[in-house]
């Protein structure tokens, strides 16, 4: 399935940069004794091109790869039909439009009567955000996803992939970002190698949640099939 075979493409990159990590690391601290050598600074070389070009061709074929599978998502999500709301639940939203302000808990109940129809959750959302609160009701609730909101989050998906293949080190995002921002106000130096790990997920579905698909099931019946609604 598509959805499940993105996660395992990224997850494989991830365990080859990982491993290509650990590799030169395990070089590096064979060669401690010997650091200000000829020899230790010609093998750190070698260790250091070895893993550049072990994480480049991972990079390569991965991007190769999940863009084979994300357009065919896009051609999936193309064949998504309307899903209109009911006259019942037009009744609810139209109500909803004439309050000048509605509160979570009314936002909450009025999602719920929406019996997971993306385009009715959709407007709920703008009600939302118009009385200044966040809500994703269109993503998390509906049960089947309407054409704009998958394509809005394969895009999401999309970016955050390239994220990570863009990232050859895999270091915590914000120990990153703080040794970064040390280096260039003080003139330090940084061992990307030394700082914490991005912890990696638990498995297809954690990263997945993690690229922004927080409606699995949903999200899958309409890019792995090209499911159209009824």
């Amino acid at each position: 399935m598509l959805t499940l075979d993105l996660a395992k493409t990224v997850q494989r990159f991830m365990a080859k940069r990982a491993q290509a990590r650990e590799e030169f690391l395990e070089t590096r601290r064979s060669l401690e004794a010997m650091a200000g050598s000829k020899y230790h600074d010609t093998a750190m070389r070698a260790a250091t091109e070895k893993r550049e070009k072990a994480v480049k061709e991972a990079q390569s074929r991965t991007r190769a790869e999940t863009a084979a599978i994300i357009d065919k998502m896009r051609h999936n999500a193309a064949n998504i039909a309307a899903d209109p709301p009911s006259a019942e639940q037009l009744a609810v939203l139209e109500v909803l439009k004439m309050r000048e302000t509605i509160s979570r808990e009314e936002l909450d109940e009025a999602a719920a009567a929406m019996g997971g129809c993306s385009m009715a959750l959709a407007v709920v959302d703008d009600l939302a955000a118009k009385n200044g609160l966040y809500s994703n009701y269109s993503r998390t609730m509906s049960t089947r996803l309407s054409r704009s909101t998958v394509e809005r989050m394969i895009s999401d998906m999309e970016r955050g992939i390239n994220k990570i293949l863009a990232d050859e080190i895999g270091a915590a995002p914000g120990a990153r970002l703080y040794a970064e921002r040390q280096a260039m106000t003080q003139g330090m130096r940084i061992d990307l190698d030394a700082l914490p790990q991005a912890p990696q997920p638990k498995d297809e579905f954690e990263l997945l949640e993690n690229l922004g698909i927080t409606n699995f099931n949903a999200f899958q019946k309409a890019v792995d099939r090209g499911a159209t609604n009824e």
